[in-house]
């Protein structure tokens, strides 16, 4: 018979049990039907979701205007915007349907494409459905799916002709495809290169019978308007139109932002990019390397499309990004075109701001021939000229820099201002600027402004410099932030041009990333201090020091003890005290200890020199009176509470604070788990994810902690670490329901016909809005539950944390 101790730490042990090699019961075809679904649900929805689906997709409803009348053999001109005759033909059976009804089609038909797309441009497995999820979100897409455009099926027909000409055995299918989506729209013709250049002559004929199958039911219904589209439409385009600006091919607008009013003009662009693509090409096949072929084809698709939906045309580009390709300089352009062409950066600003102006297409045209040049000169392979490439490498590291100052200049623009001059609002920021302020004039901390100050009086002490230069601590501010998380990516071992290419693409993507730069919060600087101090890898302090042969920093790995940097940030933000309980269940007992003393420290110093804030701060702390006077609209309330609370009503509180709590005890408790089975990264991010759940309120940027936990399961996911899949399919979608935001596309604010938006929510709507902490949440219980030991383990044996580190580093570097 068991006693009550042995029971309890067997309960104990089987609740700690962790295996950091297993990858979870659940076989991965069930998160790809899961990831399949939701990119449907994204495509459908048009990532705006409100329970009266009325779509409004005027593209399509030109197609269907001009599909009847074909039918009806009635003469139609053709659409100023850019739509084929084959297109419409092929949507004539969309004809019987009702109008809603023909949207859902169109739309669930993009999500697949989606699905395909990005399994045709390398993604594999689970992974592959949340990429569609990201793809479909992103601006571009989302503009294709909104307007019923058929350009999304279309680069897919494209793509997945130029794959079939990759392999040997399937390359003589390649040809069909291509020349249908030619026929559809001139601008893919590039693609059906490929396939011309391996197999040649029959290639070529079965190109031309795609041609011919795709043109055929258009010439046969309307002759007249198939001829005029081929003869008249495509030169019509190369004039700019003021009435169409969202319409008109990208080379139209830069010429026509330039100043230009000719056609030639446009003729002698297209000319150069689509020369230069078709020699990348070119070389590219014949020296085997395919994603430099297919992102080339892109690129001179992209210069004929409609600006700036044709944007997803770039989308090749982050393929061949990540492959293992050869070519070092033409990365920096290739990674800066997706972020500025892909991510659309300038839709920040008001259309009428980023439609016609050279601040956005110039870039774009400058990086698009800075690629292709250098990847042609990568291509040749000319010794004189290699060091052009190495280079063309450092601008990169500026991108994370110019992305932060471009997000605070646009935070309530025109207010806010990213260039000429810069002005930034960065109220959260601005909030220490007063108190700082306040204190320089002998006032308390605490006194009303219009951000209310949250923190402690040393805060405002360790503020004044900002005092007589505000602005110019802004821009320090944000430089320190973009430094710290610099050296968060390097620690997670992205090095290189990776790590500012994927903080400067966080940054731009995640809302919530976002929202802390615009703000200016400390949210950030909080999460990547804690990771600096506590999370395991190579630092830039050590490689330094071996580099330089520093005698003094022998055996030191960091260049403050542990624990100092979680001290600093829990004596200004309690809440990161979380990571000492942590750590003290480790009995680490070094770090705890310099983080007590950092802490009491810098809370005495606050006290020494202002000893009446100190008391007023303590006073409103132990009376919950720190967020009495937050105000704001509810949907951009967060917080587990809040999102339960549009359920049940008001009054319920206290339990579902205690809900709150017990969740983030839960999170806490699986945290620990997986930091004691040595994976440390995973440890440290579900204690930061959990410190949402313990906070009384919560905004959308305090799941920045979402962030390292994001890294460090990609880069598990490359190495080919094991780990529940579960738990990488929940994190990974709840960082993409942070990334876009879904809740902040409802309605909210004052109802003009008297309350809220908010009270009309239902339930649909209260799910959507409180989604950011649920799937936070499924993270936690997800994470405390799955990844036990099998009953029949196989012969190897648990590892202790020291080798899966150094294993997972090794992999790395390698």
């Amino acid at each position: 018979m068991l006693t009550p101790p042995t029971a309890l730490r067997r309960a104990a042990r089987w609740l700690l049990d962790v295996d950091p090699r297993t990858r979870g019961w659940t076989p991965p075809w069930v998160l790809w039907v899961a990831g399949v679904a939701l990119a449907m649900f994204v495509a459908v929805s048009r990532a705006n979701p409100v329970d009266t689906w009325n779509p409004q997709p005027y593209v399509l409803g030109h197609v269907l205007h001009a599909a009847r009348r074909m039918l009806a053999g009635e003469a139609f001109p053709l659409p100023a915007i850019d739509l084929s005759t084959p297109v419409i033909a092929a949507s004539t059976p969309l004809t019987l349907l009702a109008p809603q009804a023909a949207a859902f089609v169109i739309l669930a038909l993009s999500g697949a494409c989606a699905v395909l797309l990005v399994r045709l441009l390398g993604v594999r497995g689970w992974a592959m459905g949340l990429v569609a999820v990201a793809f479909l979100a992103s601006a571009s897409a989302l503009e294709v799916l909104e307007r019923g455009d058929w350009l999304l099926v279309l680069t897919t027909m494209a793509v997945a002709d130029a794959t079939l000409a990759r392999h040997a055995t399937t390359r003589r299918w390649s040809g069909f495809l291509g020349g249908a989506a030619v026929a559809a729209s001139p601008i893919f013709a590039l693609f059906a290169l490929p396939g011309l250049i391996q197999n040649r002559w029959s290639t070529l004929w079965r190109a031309a019978a795609g041609f011919g199958v795709a043109n055929l039911p258009a010439v046969l219904l309307s002759p007249r308007e198939t001829w005029a589209f081929w003869r008249y439409h495509q030169l019509n385009r190369l004039a700019f139109d003021e009435e169409m600006v969202d319409h008109q091919p990208f080379a139209s607008v830069l010429v026509h932002n330039l100043g230009i009013e000719t056609r030639w003009a446009t003729v002698a662009l297209l000319a150069l990019v689509w020369g230069l693509a078709a020699a990348l090409v070119v070389l590219a096949v014949r020296r085997e390397r395919f994603e430099s072929a297919l992102a080339a084809a892109g690129v001179a698709a992209f210069f004929w499309a409609a600006w700036p939906a044709g944007s997803l045309l770039l989308l090749p580009l982050a393929a061949l990004l990540f492959s293992r390709e050869p070519g070092r300089g033409s990365r920096v352009p290739a990674a800066a075109l997706l972020l500025i062409g892909v991510l659309e950066v300038w839709r920040r600003l008001p259309e009428e701001v980023y439609a016609t102006s050279l601040t956005t297409t110039t870039p774009l045209t400058v990086l698009i021939l800075w690629w292709l040049v250098l990847h042609v000169i990568e291509m040749l392979e000319v010794p004189s000229l290699r060091p052009v490439g190495r280079f063309c490498t450092w601008p990169i590291v500026l991108m994370p820099f110019l992305a932060a100052y471009f997000l605070a200049g646009t935070f309530f623009y025109p207010r806010s201002n990213p260039w000429n001059p810069w002005v930034a609002l960065m109220p959260d920021f601005n909030v220490y600027i007063v108190a700082a302020n306040n204190v320089a004039a002998g006032l308390s901390p605490y006194a009303p402004q219009e951000w209310p100050y949250l923190y402690p009086p040393i805060a405002a002490f360790l503020a004044l410099p900002t005092v007589p230069w505000p602005v110019a601590s802004q821009v320090v501010w944000m430089a320190i932030k973009v430094t710290l998380w610099l050296l968060v990516m390097y620690r997670i071992g992205l090095r290189g041009w990776r790590g500012p290419f994927v903080l400067t693409a966080l940054m731009l993507l995640m809302g919530s990333f976002s929202a802390d730069f615009m703000m200016g919060n400390i949210q950030g600087l909080m999460v990547a201090l804690v990771f600096l101090d506590l999370a395991p890898g190579r630092t830039v302090f050590q490689d330094l020091a071996e580099k330089r042969g520093w005698s003094w920093a022998a055996g030191r790995t960091h260049l403050l003890p542990h624990g100092v940097l979680t001290g600093f940030v829990t004596a200004i933000k309690i809440i990161p005290g979380l990571f000492l309980v942590l750590l003290l269940l480790q009995r680490q007992w070094r770090p705890v200890r310099n983080a007590v003393i950092t802490g009491v420290a810098m809370t005495l110093l606050g006290a020494v020199l202002a000893p009446k804030a100190t008391l007023e701060y303590a006073g409103m702390l132990l009376h919950g009176q720190l967020n009495q006077d937050i105000e704001g609209v509810g949907v951009h309330y967060v917080s587990l509470v809040i999102g339960l609370q549009r359920f049940v009503g008001e009054g319920a509180e206290s339990v579902l604070t205690l809900v709150s709590l017990g969740v983030g005890a839960i999170g806490f408790f699986a945290a620990w788990r997986w930091y004691r089975a040595g994976r440390h990264w995973i440890g440290l991010s579900l204690c930061g994810i959990a410190t949402v759940f313990f906070s009384p309120v919560a905004w959308n940027y305090y799941y920045v902690w979402l962030i390292p936990a994001l890294l460090i399961v990609m880069r598990q996911i490359a190495l080919d670490t094991p780990m529940p899949r579960w738990v990488q399919f929940i994190l990974v979608g709840a960082v993409i329901w942070a990334s876009y935001e879904f809740h902040l596309k409802l309605p909210n604010g004052d109802n003009p016909e008297g309350g809220e938006f908010e009270d009309l929510y239902t339930l649909s709507n209260n799910v959507v809005a409180g989604m950011l902490a649920f799937s936070s949440a499924a993270v936690l219980l997800a994470a405390a539950v799955l990844g036990r030991r099998r009953r029949n383990p196989e012969s190897v044996p648990e590892p202790d944390e020291e080798s899966v580190e150094s294993e997972e580093l090794d992999a790395n570097r390698a």
